[in-house]
């Protein structure tokens, strides 16, 4: 089955350029490093030719990038991965408080010491200033990333967070976090 002048070859030539030139590499030292002529490197960097596997085989080596991201796979490269992890701790972390204080909740209601009722009350206060700064984070990781994402990787597909904006969405209804009187 041919690729050539499909979707998965255009992101490949798009991201190859864009991963060679982010080495600051020269199409003639990428063909010598692959070991082919540097008319033939260019027509696989122009969407012209396909790479054989043994190129392919040697791409990552040379820009520091996996195939997967390479031909689309994935729409994040190594910075970009980096991100999505620092966003997916942020999310856990948020998640974790959010039920460490639904269990603060649940016990402050059953207890008549005075004393426990206010270090349950320190503790819930503590745990939604950790909430919404971790909130806060993981809003700004994916800001950064979607930025990134979208305006710096060739390529991206523009639905990138659809599925964590849902999950987010369902994390807020189920743990609501109550404005600050």
């Amino acid at each position: 089955m041919s690729i050539v002048g499909g979707t998965i070859l255009d992101i490949f030539s798009a991201r190859l350029k864009w991963a060679r030139e982010r080495k600051y590499i020269s199409q003639k030292d990428m063909a010598e490093k692959i070991g082919m002529s540097p008319q033939g490197y260019g027509k696989i960097e122009n969407g012209q030719r396909e790479p054989n596997l043994e190129t392919l085989s040697k791409l990552p080596e040379i820009l520091g990038e996996s195939v997967d991201f390479l031909i689309g796979v994935t729409d994040f490269d190594k910075h970009g991965y980096n991100l999505l992890m620092l966003y997916k701790q942020a999310f856990s972390n948020v998640v974790f408080a959010q039920y460490d204080l639904a269990e603060v909740r649940l016990h402050s209601h059953d207890l008549s010491n005075e004393n426990v009722k206010v270090d349950l009350d320190l503790k819930e206060k503590s745990s939604l200033d950790y909430i919404k700064g971790w909130k806060l984070r993981r809003d700004q990781v994916k800001d950064r990333l979607l930025t990134y994402a979208l305006e710096q990787i060739p390529m991206t597909a523009s639905n990138v967070f659809e599925e964590l904006a849902a999950i987010e969405e369902i994390q807020n209804a189920v743990f609501p976090i109550p404005d600050e009187h």
